[in-house]
């Protein structure tokens, strides 16, 4: 009895590690995927996108809103409209609701999106797209004499971004400097976090300015890994990393950080770091 319950436990673990080395193909596709728009106060404003079935099985789709946050590192989680203060998510509404779609059949779905009149800055939200028919095959593997089948369900994200013209605050500031330093040899890596104070999404780069004890500019370390620009939500925070590399000497450093939001101004940070 116990010989038999190590080989069933050993065929569903199997079968999970191939579920998950295996993409699933595409059942359908949204296009646009994202909406970037900037109605004025109490403007209602339409847009339409457009679903294909790229299988060759029927498929059925229901279609609702997300909220969503933005954690620290960027991750992102989905919540219900109405729970995040400057989500829009309540403010959609689309037709229709649920569709049926025929083998490569295409289908467009209408929304609609009505401003308050009192909004000013940036509003988020996303459009969920959700497969609600049984999964599609997505792909057969054969392992000597047994065989698996893959299914695939699918859930699309549409963003929808609103920023009300002329009412954008651009502020923020760096809250945290640190310095990870490795665990054998090589060089630390230093860790910013940007908080966004203003009430409109930003795109902000940034850079490391590493000055030595005499006040001369070493070497500069793009934030992000040169990834730029990255993204922080209004009241949220985000945190970037520059990696040193190279060598740097012993001795005592002063690390200046400078990140453009695109405000008027630069914000700026400064921590002093040693290698011993």
């Amino acid at each position: 009895m116990i010989n038999n319950q190590c080989i069933i436990k050993k065929f569903i673990l199997t079968l999970m590690l191939l579920c998950l080395s295996v993409p699933a193909m595409a059942g359908y596709t949204v296009v646009p995927m994202q909406f970037t728009l900037h109605a004025k106060p109490g403007e209602t404003i339409t847009r339409t996108m457009n679903v294909e079935n790229m299988g060759n099985t029927p498929i059925s789709l229901e279609i609702s809103t997300k909220d969503f946050i933005k954690a620290l590192h960027g991750e992102e989680r989905q919540v219900e409209p109405g729970t995040v203060q400057r989500g829009c998510a309540p403010w959609i509404r689309f037709s229709p609701k649920k569709l049926n779609l025929a083998p490569h059949g295409i289908q467009t779905i209408n929304f609609s999106m009505t401003i308050p009149m009192d909004g000013k800055g940036t509003y988020w939200g996303n459009i969920l797209v959700a497969q609600i028919s049984k999964p599609t095959l997505s792909k057969t593997i054969q392992q000597g004499k047994t065989s698996f089948q893959i299914f695939a369900m699918q859930d699309m994200l549409i963003r929808v971004l609103e920023t009300v013209p002329g009412t954008e605050d651009k502020k923020g500031t760096i809250t945290d400097i640190s310095v990870k330093k490795p665990q054998s040899g090589g060089q630390p890596t230093i860790g910013v976090i940007f908080k966004n104070q203003g009430n409109c999404l930003l795109k902000c780069s940034g850079y490391i300015d590493v000055m030595d004890d005499n006040g001369q500019k070493v070497k500069t370390v793009p934030l992000e890994s040169g990834h730029a620009p990255f993204t922080v939500y209004p009241g949220g925070q985000r945190q970037v990393y520059g990696h040193i590399g190279g060598d740097l000497p012993p001795g005592d450093y002063l690390l200046l950080t400078v990140i453009d939001y695109g405000g008027e101004d630069l914000v700026a940070g400064e921590l002093e770091m040693e290698i011993q």
